[in-house]
């Protein structure tokens, strides 16, 4: 039996930043190598699961 799992997305390199404005810029210029793995992560997820779960947004369980 084939079991797979929901993706789980780790946000925290996103949290580091204060403003919405820092965000975007980071988004724009990928060039931190965990940002960009958390884009792929992100993008992977979406695509093939269509939802996922996030960790690590700051916010409590």
């Amino acid at each position: 039996m084939d079991v797979r799992q929901v993706p789980v997305v780790d946000i925290g390199v996103l949290m580091s930043f204060s403003t919405d404005t820092q965000v975007n810029a980071a988004l724009l210029n990928t060039q931190d190598e965990a940002l960009r793995r958390t884009i792929d992560d992100v993008r992977a997820a979406a695509t093939e699961w269509g939802f996922f779960y996030i960790a690590n947004h700051g916010l409590p369980e």
